[in-house]
């Protein structure tokens, strides 16, 4: 076998390795650091299921709930339509 055939062989063994890893922690579900608690994500979703709008709690100083529910709104009259 030439040298050239064992680079190509080579570098496509290293391709699918890096393919294979990469869809591993792609594909990894995600944990939150205490194992426990629910995720960022989570967390997230469960609140945009009872509001369309979503502020995280280090930002609810800069959106009052006052301003919450006037960003809320526009989007209820849509879903409305």
């Amino acid at each position: 076998m030439s040298t050239d055939v064992k680079r190509v062989i080579t570098l496509l063994a290293a391709l699918l390795l890096a393919a294979l890893l990469l869809a591993a922690l792609t594909t990894a579900p995600v944990r939150a650091a205490d194992g426990d608690a629910p995720s960022a994500g989570q967390r997230i979703t469960e609140a945009l299921r009872t509001s369309p709008v979503y502020v995280d709690e280090a930002y609810a100083d800069a959106v009052p709930p006052s301003r919450q529910r006037q960003l809320a709104s526009p989007s209820r009259r849509a879903r409305a339509r």
